[in-house]
């Protein structure tokens, strides 16, 4: 859990209204305990298959252990400039690569212009949001 979630952030709004001011986070959570007989594997995809059937994976996720606590442990990425006013296009093309943005020819040819035009470099998290507006 590297981040509270809206559910977390509302359930903490309520405990402050009524005082309880020292709650700085609350999860909801769901176990199932899920029995195999010893003779039956559950392979990889009948697993996928079921586990599917118990969460939708664009809001919750799977945790194979209990959580033990809230704090995190995942640093964060490193925010870093993509070189287009030395590079080009080419800068662009590599930050679509390895950071998975889905841009085409026309968005990359649109967006390498732009940042020419304004003189300077866009960081990581700016071609982020650029490929998430893009949708």
């Amino acid at each position: 859990l590297n981040f509270s979630t809206a559910w977390s952030t509302n359930a903490v709004s309520m405990c402050q209204s009524i005082g309880l001011t020292a709650v700085d986070r609350i999860e909801c959570s769901r176990r199932y305990l899920l029995k195999v007989h010893e003779e039956e594997q559950l392979g990889a995809a009948a697993r996928s298959e079921l586990m599917a059937a118990f969460y939708d994976r664009m809001t919750e996720c799977v945790y194979e252990q209990p959580i033990k606590t809230f704090l995190v442990s995942a640093k964060p990425a490193d925010v870093y400039e993509v070189d287009v006013v030395n590079r080009g296009k080419r800068a662009l093309e590599k930050a679509n690569r390895e950071l998975g943005l889905a841009f085409d020819a026309w968005d990359l040819e649109y967006y390498t212009r732009l940042f020419e035009k304004m003189g300077r470099n866009p960081s990581s998290v700016e071609c982020f949001d650029l490929a998430q507006s893009n949708r």
